[in-house]
């Protein structure tokens, strides 16, 4: 028997806490109902996901909006990571599979649109917003009103480059090519934006990993070593 086979999560309290946690609503079929408590599960598990992982899951699928059906490819073990999110169910199962013992595919999930109800859709975008730290305000480029605009549709962008003009070593730039729902460029920052939503998804210990990975790695890149 093939122990990575991939989970398809429905059970009705872990849908249930993904919907308080983020939003995200579980998918079911016209005339189903409540959703089935007999999930297609691998016989080797030992119980339902646990609060961390559905935190995790609801986090990925929150990022869509878009009212499309996503399975979430992710690990069992803490602190479960995410290998990718589809719209295809035996594309996430191939991956789960191909990824280890600890993955499976967890879903399905309907995120609901940024809009109200007798809105239109807002479509996923990308604009190019920024908090400036000195006055504190949050700021969005003038619209030109036309092809120069700093808004994009979310499916036509390919990458986004971030670039640092500096006076000792000139640009040095980032590709991304997976469009970020957020840049960190200072510690103060991590502390300020970063940690909070990590607390709540890791709790603290992991969250001091990972700002004492990030003074280590500023510390190493300007040559003041660790």
């Amino acid at each position: 028997m093939n122990l990575t086979l991939a989970r398809l999560r429905q059970t009705t309290g872990a849908l249930a806490a993904i919907a308080v946690v983020s939003m995200v609503l579980p998918y079911m079929p016209a005339g189903l109902g409540t959703p089935s408590l007999q999930a297609q599960r691998n016989p080797y598990e030992t119980g339902p996901p646990s609060a961390a992982l559905l935190r995790r899951l609801a986090s990925s699928a929150d990022a869509f909006r878009n009212g499309d059906t996503v399975y979430v490819v992710a690990s069992e073990v803490f602190p479960h990571e995410v290998v990718d999110v589809y719209m295809d169910f035996e594309r996430a199962r191939f991956v789960a599979d191909s990824a280890g013992l600890d993955f499976g595919v967890f879903g399905p999930f309907v995120t609901p649109p940024d809009s109200a109800p007798e809105m239109q859709q807002l479509p996923l975008a990308v604009v190019l917003c920024y908090k400036d730290d000195i006055t504190t305000r949050y700021v969005c480029p003038p619209l030109a009103g036309g092809p120069g605009d700093p808004v994009f549709r979310m499916e036509n962008v390919d990458s986004i480059n971030v670039t640092v003009f500096s006076r000792e070593r000139g640009p040095v730039s980032v590709n991304m090519t997976r469009p970020p729902s957020t840049t960190v460029y200072t510690l103060d920052a991590f502390d300020r934006f970063i940690a909070p939503y990590y607390l709540r998804l890791f709790g603290p210990e992991v969250v001091l990993e990972m700002r004492q990975e990030m003074i280590d790695y500023i510390r190493e890149g300007l040559g003041l070593g660790r």
